[in-house]
């Protein structure tokens, strides 16, 4: 349960960090959120 709370944490800074600070193409964006997901999938 932490390690799941914990990406859900991290994808949220990654998602913010990138679609402001690079931003990110909307496609590139959501290629990290399909990796993410699958992520977290695993755990």
């Amino acid at each position: 349960m932490e390690i799941g709370r914990s990406l859900l944490i991290l994808k949220k800074l990654i998602y913010n960090t990138l679609g402001n600070f690079h931003q990110m193409s909307k496609l590139e964006i959501y290629t990290i959120e399909v990796r993410l997901g699958g992520i977290s999938d695993w755990c």
